[in-house]
Formats: structure tokens, sequence, C-alpha cells
């Protein structure tokens, strides 16, 4: 029952993040109802419906599933996991930090549990404290994504300490030798490079990404407001010029996207802002 129940709610987790469930959530909920008509007794049911509830944002009604969801079957992880989750999203930090305690206590090798209360007690401002518990859960992970090494870099960065920045960035790096050249990843590191100060560092995890991506657009405008951010203003003006020479490559059709519309007009802004002499300072849009 345990591990069915696991697998039920992880598979919900994902279809409903992904947004990719193939009946809205009130169908869903409907659905399952109905089910519980059939097997009142079956917690698995129960869970499956307060995760319905907590994703709606239903705080009392998930709240009452999970609560009969534990009473039918006291021994389910996944149930006290979902309760720590939602009482995280609902706001109630230290109630979702005292629920993950108690996850933790029975089973110390949870790693979710670590990672949600690495999440609530950096909402309660303890972040060397969440660190650790990233720390304790990524390890732990079998498929640990981007975004679990992004939230880390981003806790640690938030203590706006360089030390803690340079924490940051070796995190990152570990994140990249695990998962792959993930241009989340690089990107986020080099923002935090830029930050810090550390301009050639930045530039050059850049440089080497445009390579890589065979000299994709992200990577190209980024390299040009690094280097218009640094004052390298000639480095900066060519780096746009190469912008825009590689969207006048795009198909037609393509260059009318918003997106790239928009690049295009940002870069034109920006080469004439150096060729005016003008100073101001280079905003880098951030992607992470």
């Amino acid at each position: 029952m345990q591990r069915r129940c696991v697998i039920a709610v992880a598979f919900l987790w994902c279809s409903l993040s992904c947004g990719w469930a193939h009946l809205e959530i009130e169908e869903q909920l409907a659905a399952i109802t109905l089910q519980l008509e059939e097997k009142p007794n079956d917690p698995g049911l129960y869970l499956q419906r307060a995760e319905l509830h907590r994703f709606h944002k239903d705080w009392k009604l998930a709240s009452a599933d999970y609560g009969q969801a534990e009473k039918l079957d006291p021994k389910l992880t996944a149930v006290r996991l979902g309760r720590g989750r939602m009482l995280l999203e609902s706001g109630e930090f230290e109630s979702a930090k005292s629920t993950l305690d108690g996850v933790l206590k029975e089973k110390p090798d949870e790693a979710q549990a670590f990672f949600l209360r690495g999440h609530a007690v950096a909402k309660l401002g303890r972040a060397r404290e969440a660190v650790r518990d990233f720390d304790s859960a990524l390890p732990l992970m079998r498929r640990p994504t981007a975004e679990h090494y992004l939230e880390r870099a981003r806790t640690l960065v938030a203590m706006k300490d360089n030390e803690a920045n340079a924490e940051a960035i070796r995190g990152i790096e570990q994140g990249i030798a695990r998962l792959g050249s993930l241009n989340t990843l690089h990107r986020y590191a080099a923002e935090i490079e830029v930050a810090s100060g550390h301009t050639d560092e930045a530039i050059a995890r850049i440089d080497a990404m445009v390579v890589k991506t065979k000299g994709h657009l992200q990577w190209l405008k980024m390299r040009a407001d690094v280097l218009a951010d640094s004052r390298r203003c000639e480095e900066a003006a060519q780096a746009y010029k190469e912008c825009l020479a590689k969207i006048a490559q795009i198909p037609a059709h393509r260059q009318a996207v918003p997106l790239i519309v928009n690049l295009k007009l940002e870069t034109e802004a920006a080469i004439d802002k150096l060729t005016s002499g003008r100073s101001d300072k280079v905003e880098i849009p951030s992607h992470h």
C-alpha cells in the first residue's frame, strides 16, 4: 500500500506540475469522490484527492483529506510529506517544518522531506540551516533537477555574502557535473559571477556556452550585456552586432515572434546607447 500510494502521488505531482493531466482538476476531484463511494477505506484515494485540493489551494479540504488518509493508514509517509508541502505553500512555515521534522525522525533518508524543510527554514530566514537541508537532500535524490540546485544557490545568494556566492557557484558546478551542461545552471552561475565582480570568469563561461550552443541568441545577448555592463564598450558593440546578425539569419516568420522582436529592439537600443556615448548601466535579464 505504501509503495502504491507513493507512486500514485508522484505521478499526480508530475502530471499537475507539467500541466498535461487529461482532466481538469474539478473533473479529477469528482472522479476520485465517486471512487471513494465504492472504496471509502482507501487511504490512497484520500491522499490523491488531498493533493488535488492542495494544488487548487483549497487548504481546508486538503487538510481534511490528509487527515482521513492518515487515520486509515498512519504509516503513509506520503501523507505527511503532502501535508508538509501544503503548509509550506500556504505560508505556515513553522508548522511545515514541524511536520517535516516528524517525517525525518522516522525516515532520516527521506530526500523530499529534507528539501521541503529546507524551503521552510529558508522562508523563516535561516538560510544556512536551509542549505544544510538541501545538502542532505541532494545526494539522496535519484533524479534531482536543475531547480533543486538553483534553489540551493538562490538561498546562498540571498545571504549577500561573497563567500556564500562562491559556495553557490560550487554547488551549481556540482549540479552541472551530475546533470550535464544545462543552460539554466550555467546562466545563473554567470549571473552570480557578474554580481560578485568576476566578469572575466562570467565571460569565459558564456563564451563556452556560445560555442556549445552554436551561437544561441540567449548566450550572444548575455555576452554583449556583460561586456556593456563592465564598460568594455567596443567589445560590447561588436557583440550586439553579432546578435543582430544572428537574428537576420532567422526565418522571417520567426523574426516576427514577440520574443525575437523584443530582443532585436533591446539590442538596437543597446548599440545606440553605446555609440551615443551614454554610460547607463545595462540591465542583464534574469532567466532563472
